[in-house]
Parts: C-alpha cells; sequence; structure tokens
C-alpha cells in the first residue's frame, strides 16, 4: 500500500484518540453475537471461508467490480460527513448496522452495503483496525468493492491536489514542465509559474514553515527556537522550564513549540536527563548534522496540527503529511548513523504516539531525510553572522552569510534551481516567515526560480559539480549555457 493511502488510513489512529463507543459497539458485537465471535475467533474455518469468497468474487465479473466502485464511491461522498465526535460515533453505528442488513441480502445488496461500511470507514477513528475487522467479517466481494472505493478515492484526491494547492491567494501555481535531457531525451517535472504579473522587487507570496531548526551555536538565548526571530537585546529570553538549553521570543513561541515538538525532544535536567533526547540534540549541535532533527520536529508539528484540526471538528482536505508526500526527494542509501539516528527519533516520539514506531522504518525514514535534504531553505537574518558551519548537510541558500537556521516550506519547495534566478527568499520580518520577492520582471506563465547554492563569480563547472552531489540536477540556465558553450 502506498504512503498516500496508508497515512489516509493510520492519520487519526496515530494520533491516539480513537473514541470509546467504537471499542464498546465491537465489544457488544463480540459478547452478543454468535457469528460476528465466530468469524472473529475461529481460524479453523478460514480455508472454507475463503473458497465461499472466492465463489463469491467469481459471481461478480471485473466490469461489473468496476461499475459497483464507481456507483458506491460516488454514493458515499454525495452523503456529507457530520463533524461533531458524537455525531460521527452515531454515523458509524448506524452505518454498520444498516451495511450489515445489506449484505445479509446477498449479491443483491452489495453495492448499497459496501457504500454503508466506506461511509462508516470514513468517520472512524482507527481506519486501518476498521478495515481488519472488515476482512474477517464481510464478504469477500463487498470487501473488493471497499478497497477499490479507497483506492479511487485516494486517485481522485491525487488528481485534484494541485487544483486546491498552493491557495490562489499566492498567485502562483503549479504546473508540468518539460525539458532536454541526456541521450536527447526529455524529462518532464513540477515547478513552480505565476498566476499573475510581478515586477522588480515585488512580494509573490509569503509563507511559513511547517518546521524549522536553528544554528546550533545560536540556541539557547540568541535566537528563538520556534521563529528564528533574533532576541531583541534587553528583553528577557523565555528558555525552557526543564532543560534551560532553548529559548523563545515570546510566551506565545514558548507554548507553541512544547506542544508541538519540545514535549518530545527537551533533553530533561542536569538532574534527571533524558539520554535519547540529548543524543539527539548532540547529533545536532555537534556534527551540525539536521536531519535528524528536522524530521523529529516535522513529526511533532504534524501530529500536533492534525490532532488540533480534529478537537475543532475540521475536515482537511489532505493532511500534513499528504502534502510533504508530493515533495522531490533524494533517494539515499542507509548508513549505520542513519539507523542510529532512526531509532532516536523512534525512541522520542514513537514512544508517546502509538503506532509511529511501525510507521518510521527505514524505509520512510531516508525518504523522509531525502525530502529535508532536498527541500529545507536556508534562514537568512539581516546583521547576523553564522558562527559555524550551518551543517554537515546542506539547505538551498545562495549563501552562508546571515544564515540563522533553516525551515520547511511545502509552497516555496517547489521553486527549481537557476543560477540567474527571477526571486529570492527573504525574511523581512527576521523571523522564519518566508516573503518570495521578483528581482526580475515576471510574466503569468513564467518558471519561478531561485538558487540553491552560492553562485557568484564560480565557474560553470564548479557549480555543476555542488548541484550534481547536493540535489542530482544539471542547471541549464541561461548563465550555465552561455558560459558553457
Amino acid at each position: 500500500m502506498k504512503d498516500s493511502t496508508f497515512y489516509a488510513l493510520v492519520t487519526l489512529g496515530t494520533l491516539g484518540v480513537a473514541g470509546l463507543g467504537y471499542a464498546m459497539y465491537f465489544d457488544y458485537k463480540r459478547r452478543n453475537d454468535p457469528r460476528f465471535r465466530r468469524q472473529l475467533h475461529q481460524p479453523g474455518r478460514e480455508k472454507k471461508k475463503a473458497k465461499q469468497q472466492l465463489e463469491e468474487q467469481e459471481r461478480l465479473s471485473q466490469s461489473q467490480i468496476s461499475v459497483s466502485i464507481e456507483n458506491a464511491l460516488q454514493k458515499a461522498l454525495d452523503k456529507p460527513l457530520p463533524k461533531d465526535p458524537s455525531q460521527k460515533e452515531q454515523m458509524f453505528m448506524e452505518q454498520v448496522a444498516e451495511g450489515e442488513r445489506y449484505a445479509a441480502l446477498g449479491e443483491a445488496g452489495f453495492e448499497d452495503a459496501a457504500v454503508c461500511f466506506y461511509r462508516a470507514l470514513k468517520v472512524y477513528p482507527d481506519p486501518l483496525e476498521l478495515i481488519m475487522i472488515y476482512q474477517k467479517t464481510i464478504p469477500q466481494s463487498v470487501l473488493s468493492v471497499i478497497m477499490g472505493m479507497l483506492s479511487q478515492d485516494v486517485k481522485r484526491r491525487q488528481e485534484n491536489y494541485y487544483n486546491a494547492f498552493p491557495p490562489e491567494e499566492m498567485h502562483v501555481k503549479i504546473k508540468e514542465l518539460s525539458k532536454a535531457a541526456a541521450m536527447g531525451e526529455t524529462m518532464t517535472y513540477k515547478t513552480m509559474v505565476a498566476n499573475k504579473d510581478f515586477a522588480v522587487g515585488d512580494t509573490i507570496y509569503t509563507e511559513l514553515p511547517e518546521t524549522t531548526l536553528l544554528v546550533p551555536g545560536l540556541t539557547g538565548s540568541a535566537h528563538c527556537d520556534y521563529c528564528l526571530r533574533v532576541i531583541a537585546d534587553g528583553s528577557e529570553a523565555k528558555q525552557c522550564d526543564t532543560c534551560h538549553q532553548v529559548a523563545f521570543c515570546s510566551e506565545t513561541c514558548k507554548t507553541t513549540a512544547e506542544e508541538e515538538y519540545h514535549r518530545f525532544l527537551c533533553p530533561g535536567s542536569a538532574a534527571e536527563p533524558i539520554a535519547a533526547a540529548q543524543q539527539l540534540t548532540g547529533t545536532w549541535a555537534d556534527k551540525h548534522v539536521l536531519s535528524p532533527m528536522l524530521i523529529a520536529k516535522f513529526f511533532g508539528h504534524m501530529i500536533h496540527v492534525e490532532k488540533k484540526k480534529q478537537e475543532a471538528g475540521e475536515e482537511p482536505e489532505y493532511t500534513v503529511w499528504e502534502r510533504l508526500e508530493h515533495l522531490k526527494f533524494l533517494e539515499l542509501t542507509g548508513t549505520d548513523d542513519d539507523a542510529k539516528n532512526q531509532e532516536l527519533v523512534c525512541d522520542l516520539i514513537g514512544s508517546k504516539i502509538t503506532g509511529l514506531e511501525n510507521f518510521m522504518n527505514r524505509e520512510r525514514y531516508l525518504m523522509l531525510k531525502g525530502k529535508m535534504l532536498y527541500n529545507a531553505i536556508g534562514v537568512r537574518a539581516d546583521g547576523s553572522s553564522c558562527p559555524v558551519s550551518l551543517s554537515g548537510e546542506y539547505t538551498r541558500a545562495a549563501s552562508t552569510e546571515g544564515l540563522v537556521g533553516a525551515g520547511l516550506y511545502l509552497v516555496s519547495s517547489y521553486l527549481t534551481h537557476s543560477c540567474e534566478p527571477n526571486a529570492v527568499p527573504t525574511f523581512p520580518d527576521g523571523s522564519s516567515r518566508l516573503a518570495l520577492q521578483a528581482t526580475r520582471p515576471i510574466k503569468v506563465g513564467d518558471e519561478i526560480t531561485m538558487t540553491y547554492i552560492a553562485v557568484g563569480d564560480r565557474p560553470v563547472a564548479a557549480r555543476q559539480q555542488e548541484l550534481m552531489e547536493k540535489y542530482r540536477l544539471t542547471c541549464s540556465c541561461p548563465l550555465c549555457v552561455a558560459k558553457d558553450e
């Protein structure tokens, strides 16, 4: 199962907020419904059941199943879902009961049964758990339609993603373009294009990061650990009450950081240190390796955002994870250090968030690392100087001068590289809020670019080598082509 489908199933369950009423329902069924109990606890009949299910499935041709999936999905999506938790619970009970009645009618009721069971799935706190129950308790033909509906639903969401992202008020769109590649071939890629004209100096849009990370040498008092803003001279930094190792510019930043990530990553006090958190902090502070801490902070942020939406009764069209999935990433080969860092992240966050320790496998950790390395953008503060190398890894930055950290920006990640860019990320209020500024006139439909590396008067060969080593790309901008010729 692909990550997008997987996460669509487990997001709410991962938050650890499954409703007691659902558990009570299944416990009641287990204790009072003999048929339900037999289906859950009699593995000896699996062969017989499998044969019966195969016969049921064969009675429906593939074309009939396809039609059923389309019809069933349309019916399921036509009915709006409630937002109130108690209403969701009531809907779940009603839909499961109705689905069972339709399933009992045999083939004639299978499509309507699938509609009911799918609606129940959409409001259940732990969809993956419910699918496992479905596998043991409903006819295979109905389950096939449900899984087809799920697949089709995810496909529709994927196809419609760029219709609503980025938001219209940002005046940019993500478009698929093509360019010449090696051996006379053509490659396609997704990039950002302008949705209106911009003059030199115009602010194209502003964007807040999903997560940020300070340069290690600036943590503690000089900069806010959350928004990266300089903590003004004479103002009292709001330090973590436990570790006293991170500081914040305001109570708002301190509270938000605690809710999102610091409750997982606080290294503890001198009297009561937290070993795993201290190791992760050491990887960042001593070795200047950004990705493990960025990954850990991103997970904390993601869980916080989705939980807040759920508590508010909001039904987001796409989760933070789904948006991250659309970003390009570097395919990496794992190292022993990666294995250790993965274990640290799981130890710190997975032990507190049900399901994360299973979700964060080696493949997914490396994918996340590849996304952070490819998409993280350097955050600059005027008048600040970087006391140490930004990172043993790397971020998109035209220069290390003035860099105070890095951030992951879901929209700005689509800015492609050019050694002669028409836009530059700026940080006018001194925080991690990015304002993309036009450096050249930009017309509607023009591709918008930034530089990932220092350009200056460096030779083309040196720039191309760095781009290939860090981002596995070859620049064909006018500056590179002209100098190359």
